[in-house]
């Protein structure tokens, strides 16, 4: 059992992060603005408050072991050319106030939800998908990304990592969801939201100069207790690739 702190609970991808966290026995805190628009699972803590706030993610990290991040850029609507609603670097901004309360209170854990094609991902786009980010304002959100992954990756003394899906869905699931290392499989187009946070919350960890291991199941083995998930034996679908830091730390 560890104590989290999820930052973007209150959103329709963190929902289903708050009752998987929750289900698998941990402890877990959110910081939301609005804790009486939440209908959060029992035992899960919501803290008012801001991730655009430092001094409220202070308050709200005191006393965690690991903090996982599913903020998202929005918009409007889901409509491509809806009109941003969040600061460009909104992502990258909260990012960076994590990490420094994370340095001040001895938080060594970090998952943060990305996109397929932030960062060093954008080479493996092909053009049409390319052209069409760069032409929608679906852009601002995946320069956010990317900003995301560079914060991040600056960062030395954490165990962090990215979790890249591919497109968001409400639509029904087709069966269990698989992620691995980035470049090592080719990803499908969609994931859905209710299974994506049993795979992009919950990935293995290696040691220091091990081999990376891909990773796969909805309902795996918690590798906060179990390094090593075992792979689904069913058929499914690829929709997370993942980029992670050598170190291993912290949360047992």
């Amino acid at each position: 059992m560890s104590t989290l702190l999820v930052l973007g609970g209150s959103g329709r991808t963190g929902a289903h992060v708050l009752e998987h966290a929750a289900r698998r026995g941990h402890l877990v805190r959110a910081l939301v603005r609005n804790p009486d628009a939440v209908r959060a699972p029992a035992g899960v803590e919501l803290v008012q408050g801001t991730p655009a706030n430092i001094d409220d993610i202070r308050r709200a990290a005191k006393g965690t072991e690991a903090v996982i991040s599913v903020l998202n850029n929005a918009r409007a609507s889901d409509n491509p050319w809806a009109k941003p609603v969040s600061p460009p670097t909104f992502m990258a901004d909260a990012a960076r106030d994590t990490l420094t309360v994370m340095g001040e209170q001895g938080i060594r854990r970090i998952v943060l939800t990305s996109t397929q094609g932030a960062g060093d991902d954008w080479a493996r786009l092909n053009p049409l998908v390319k052209a069409f980010i760069t032409l929608s304002n679906v852009k601002v959100g995946f320069d956010d990304h990317t900003g995301v992954d560079q914060v991040v990756r600056a960062s030395s003394d954490v165990d962090w990592t990215l979790a890249r899906a591919v497109a968001l869905t409400d639509k029904p699931a087709s069966g269990p969801v698989r992620a691995a290392e980035a470049g090592t499989e080719k990803p499908g187009t969609t994931i859905n939201r209710a299974t994506s946070p049993g795979s992009s919350s919950r990935p293995s960890r290696t040691t220091p100069g091990s081999a990376r291991r891909p990773w796969s199941g909805t309902h795996a083995a918690d590798p906060l207790r179990d390094p090593h998930p075992p792979h689904a034996q069913q058929r499914s679908e690829l929709g997370c690739a993942v980029r992670r830091s050598r170190r291993r730390t912290g949360v047992t």
